[in-house]
């Protein structure tokens, strides 16, 4: 079990306080049970389950449900969810996002799945669910939770509480309402708490939550997410004990944002820098609680700096972030195990291709180490495009997909085509800028990152803040499963890869997911290659960076199909691109000037600076590079 660098005694000093938080709670005659600790860490990668899994799904679209109902329905799904897959819920829309199309796509495929059995169940309310679980599964609600629905911070409070007590979080306005159909034991009335030690600020709330609550929460992880939302990655987060935070802002929201800082009536929320003491709060928690732990959900606002900001924190307190700022049913997928002795396959081959004095090309779609990407968007607006599939392609994965939404990563991986290759998302188990860790974290996090890429059969990373100079990537290459790293960012000083141990380096020039000229750009990037193709005396390696958000299959298809029977021109998945890469170098001795092959990185908007570089034979032979535009990711 990891403990947290503070004296342990506090924790049963907090559990005697447990007893007499307020004289207004009444309180669960017997919190003996807590978490194993050790079963929700990451090196914990063996899957074994039961051969089917019986569980429920209930769309509440008819249901009309409030904010401070739908918080309900999120202890309900933690509840339930605790030790199984037994409920799924299809949601409604959130404001600028169109989840409920994910829901029933999700459910889609679950209905394909031989060893699951759904039952349909259609309540009129919220009682009626509540009623029909403790029938279903009786033990699963013991107590309640009391907060005012209106207090953001008390349902991010009383969240992981909710786990450890196993209560229904209830708001006091539906209180009176449900009272006949939910425990009459209060574990907690966090309003009153609040009122009766004077705690009104959001600081001292969380203050007084991170040394009274914390030492009964699951120490293995923390959650930074949108206190606005009753949803999102709260029943996870009850189902598994998890200190939850509210999402940081070290800036002020701009228009960028979009509609994801807006609620049903249009409001912005969380659209200024948090206070000094709010921050130095968040940098309190992270530094007082373990290293090695993932930190579930996401910065604030949209803003590259804050986000820059918040992982910068969260990777110098030698933790990574699972990235989760909106996902349903993050609860039920980590529940859903495959059967027993099931292996993670890519569907990927062994190639025969004979390595040339030619250009080889290959693209990386990014982001992946977002779970909510994978859950989201890659199912729903990528994966399904017409062209997918037919022309090599490296998409990017979190590999704590493998702990935390296992049939998610079977989804893709038995649904790939040999032209559909996985890497690892930014920048292993999570993401995180190595150049922030300490040696010593940096070295636990790749321990992590290791296990579940033997899990997994992920040999390539996507990376992000590996820093200038470079000083994280030996670290890297100690392990022999990690193949290659592909950085997301210019290293304006780094003219060639660089090969060290089993692990090759290929550095990028910059990046951009703006839509609509991909494939031209990289046309035009290839055609002016290509007329150097002869003059050389090894082949030409350009990878581009493809984006995510505006990834589009057919584009990236029109470019590969525009170079199709031209000899001087492949296109190849990640992997083929890497051992074609190492291959060469074993042919150096045949090679003139330094003996280096040439690395030509670009992405699929940077036309301009490409064809700048093209036009330099001396830049092509010897790696003499210029300086071309940063993107923010």
């Amino acid at each position: 079990m990891m403990l947290m660098k503070r004296e342990r005694w506090i924790f049963a000093v907090s559990l005697l306080s447990f007893i007499f938080l307020a004289t207004s709670c009444s309180l669960v005659q017997d919190i003996n049970e807590t978490r194993d600790l050790d079963d929700f860490k990451q090196d914990a990668l063996e899957i074994s389950t039961p051969v089917l899994h019986n569980f429920t799904v209930i769309d509440i679209e008819s249901m009309d449900l409030s904010h401070e109902e739908l918080l309900v329905l999120a202890s309900i799904e933690g509840l339930v969810n605790k030790h199984g897959a037994h409920l799924y819920v299809v949601y409604e829309n959130q404001v600028g996002f169109n989840m409920r199309s994910v829901d029933l796509k999700w459910q889609d495929y679950l209905s394909t799945l031989p060893e699951c059995n759904m039952t349909m169940f259609n309540p009129a309310n919220l009682s009626q669910v509540i009623q029909h679980f403790q029938a279903e599964l009786p033990g699963s609600f013991e107590n309640i939770i009391i907060i005012d629905g209106e207090d953001i911070d008390a349902a991010q409070v009383a969240t992981p509480l909710c786990g450890v007590t196993k209560s229904l979080l209830i708001p006091q306005q539906l209180y009176s309402s449900l009272a006949p159909y939910i425990p009459s034991t209060i574990a907690y009335n966090i309003t009153e708490i609040f009122a009766s030690n004077d705690l009104t600020t959001r600081v001292e709330k969380f203050e007084y939550a991170f040394e009274n609550f914390f030492p009964l929460c699951n120490q293995s992880a923390l959650t930074i997410s949108i206190p606005e939302y009753p949803i999102n990655t709260r029943d996870f987060c009850i189902k598994n004990d998890i200190f939850t935070l509210w999402d940081i802002n070290y800036v002020d929201y701009t228009e960028d944002d979009g509609a994801v800082r807006k609620l049903a009536n249009g409001t912005i929320v969380n659209a200024t820098v948090d206070s000094d003491a709010e921050l130095a709060l968040f940098e309190k928690v992270l530094e007082e609680t373990d290293t090695g732990i993932p930190v579930f959900g996401f910065a604030g606002t949209y803003s590259g700096v804050n986000e820059g900001r918040v992982i910068s924190r969260i990777s110098g307190a030698g933790k990574y972030c699972v990235v989760s700022r909106i996902i349903h049913n993050l609860a039920f997928w980590q529940g859903l195990l495959p059967p027993a002795n099931y292996t993670f396959q890519q569907q990927h081959k062994d190639h025969d291709i004979t390595l040339r004095n030619k250009i080889y090309a290959c693209g990386v779609v990014g982001d992946g180490d977002n779970i909510g990407y994978c859950w989201n968007h890659l199912r729903l607006r990528t994966w399904d495009q017409l062209d997918r599939g037919n022309v090599p392609v490296g998409y990017t994965l979190s590999p704590s997909l493998h702990t935390f939404a296992p049939y998610i990563m079977k989804y893709y991986y038995e649904n790939a085509t040999p032209n559909d290759y996985f890497m690892c998302g930014p920048s292993g188990a999570g993401y995180a800028y190595p150049r922030d860790m300490t040696s010593n974290d940096l070295h636990q996090y790749l321990d992590i990152t290791n296990q579940l890429f033997q899990a997994s059969d992920l040999h390539e990373i996507f990376m992000l803040g590996l820093g200038d100079d470079l000083q994280a990537l030996p670290a890297y290459a100690a392990y022999p499963d990690i193949h290659a790293i592909f950085d997301y960012t210019h290293h304006p000083r780094r003219e060639d890869p660089e090969l060290h141990g089993n692990t090759t380096y290929f550095r990028c020039f910059g990046r951009s997911d703006l839509p609509g000229d991909g494939d031209y750009s990289v046309i035009k990037d290839l055609d002016a290659l290509k007329q150097y193709e002869g003059q050389l005396d090894g082949p030409i390696f350009c990878y581009f960076n493809l984006g995510a958000w505006d990834f589009n299959a057919s584009e990236w298809k029109l470019a590969c199909d525009y170079f199709e029977g031209d000899p001087r021109v492949e296109f190849v998945t990640p992997n083929v691109f890497v051992d074609l890469y190492k291959q060469s170098l074993q042919n150096q001795a045949g090679f003139t000037q330094r003996g280096l092959v040439t690395l030509i990185t670009i992405t699929v908007t940077v036309g301009t600076f490409a064809l700048a570089i093209a036009l330099n034979t001396d830049s092509l032979k010897h790696g003499t590079q210029g300086k071309s535009k940063e993107g923010n990711r």
